[in-house]
C-alpha cells in the first residue's frame, strides 16, 4: 500500500516546549522512523522558539493560536473544535502522538486497526471512567466528570467508559466531525479532557462513530496497564509509560532494539 499517496493517515505531535528531554527526543524519534512513510506534523503555536526542531526536516509544522497551548484543558478545547480536524481532512485518520508516548509498531500495522471498523483508538483506563450528564433545562444536558457524592443527588444517566487516553490514539477525521457536528452544544460546554468526551459520546449517537471496545484496545495502545500487559500485548505503543512502568519500559525498548543496552 502506498500509505503517502492514499494520504491515508497523518501523525499528528503536539508540542509546548522548545527544549526536549532525552525521553520526548525518543518519542519523535520513534515516530520518524517507524512511520516515516505518513505524512508528520508538528502541532504548536507561531511564538513557540522552534530551533530544536529543526533537525526534523521532514516533519511540517501546523500551527494553531497560542491560547490553546497554555494548559490541558485549553488543549482540550481545540481538539473538540471541527475547525481543528479541518486541517487534515485531506487524510482519512489522525493518529496523536504526545511527547509522553512511543510508537513501537510500523504504518502497515495501522492498518490492522482501520479494517476494524472502529473510530477511535486510545490506551484504557484503569478503572472505567464514570461521567454523568446534568439537566440544566428540559431539551438541554451538559455533559462532564465530578465527583461521585456531587453527582448522587442532581445527575442522569452515567455512562461507564473504558476506553481511552486521547495521548496516544487513532481517529476517524471524517467521523469526528460528524461526531462533533451532531454534539456540537456538549462539545462547547464541555470542561474536563476531550478524550473523554469522545469516550461518553462515542457510546451513543446518530452517526454511527464507535469506539474501539475495552478487549482489543490493549494491542493498540497500553498505559495503566503496561506492568501487566506490555510483554503479552506487544501494542502499537504506549502512553504515559514513565509515569506507569518506567524500568519495565526501559527493559522492554532495550529487548527490542528501541534503545542501546
Amino acid at each position: 500500500m502506498d500509505w503517502k499517496r492514499n494520504k491515508q493517515v497523518c501523525v499528528v505531535i503536539p508540542i509546548y516546549k522548545s527544549r526536549l528531554n532525552k525521553y520526548e527526543r525518543l518519542s519523535i524519534d520513534l515516530v520518524k522512523e517507524k512511520l516515516s512513510c505518513c505524512d508528520i506534523f508538528f502541532m504548536a503555536h507561531k511564538e513557540l522558539d522552534m530551533e530544536e526542531y529543526r533537525q526534523d526536516k521532514e516533519i511540517k509544522a501546523v500551527y494553531f493560536p497560542k491560547r490553546y497551548f497554555n494548559n490541558s484543558m485549553a488543549y482540550s478545547r481545540l481538539l473538540l473544535k471541527e475547525e481543528f480536524y479541518k486541517r487534515f481532512s485531506d487524510y482519512k485518520y489522525m493518529l496523536i502522538v504526545q511527547t509522553d508516548a512511543l510508537v513501537l509498531g510500523n504504518a502497515q500495522q495501522l492498518d490492522m486497526f482501520f479494517r476494524q471498523g472502529y473510530d477511535y483508538w486510545g490506551a484504557r483506563w484503569r478503572r472505567p471512567v464514570k461521567i454523568h450528564s446534568v439537566e440544566v433545562r428540559r431539551d438541554l444536558w451538559i455533559f462532564s466528570a465530578f465527583p461521585d457524592i456531587f453527582w448522587k443527588y442532581i445527575c442522569r444517566h452515567p455512562r461507564y467508559c473504558f476506553v481511552g487516553n486521547g495521548g496516544l490514539s487513532l481517529r476517524n477525521i471524517k467521523k469526528t466531525i460528524a461526531l462533533l457536528r451532531e454534539k456540537k452544544i456538549y462539545a462547547a460546554v464541555w470542561f474536563d479532557n476531550e478524550d473523554k468526551f469522545f469516550a461518553y459520546h462515542g457510546l451513543k449517537n446518530h452517526v454511527n462513530f464507535r469506539v474501539a471496545p475495552e478487549d482489543m484496545a490493549d494491542s493498540f495502545s497500553l498505559e495503566d496497564f503496561i506492568k501487566q500487559r506490555l510483554n503479552e500485548a506487544q501494542p502499537f505503543g504506549v502512553h504515559a509509560w514513565r509515569r506507569w512502568a518506567e524500568l519495565q519500559t526501559i527493559r522492554y525498548l532495550k529487548e527490542h532494539g528501541y534503545l542501546s543496552r
